[in-house]
């Protein structure tokens, strides 16, 4: 039970860091190049 609290707890922190790292790249436009990828939200 303690394992899958900390498991969930890092995969939030996880798919935080990547969604903050895909919305770095989209305001980006050297990164994003000429057709950044539209949010799947």
């Amino acid at each position: 039970m303690i394992a899958k609290l900390i498991y969930s707890s890092m995969f939030a922190n996880l798919n935080r860091g990547v969604e903050q790292l895909v919305a770095r790249w989209a305001h980006n436009p050297k990164v994003a190049g000429s057709s950044p990828v539209p949010a799947t939200k």
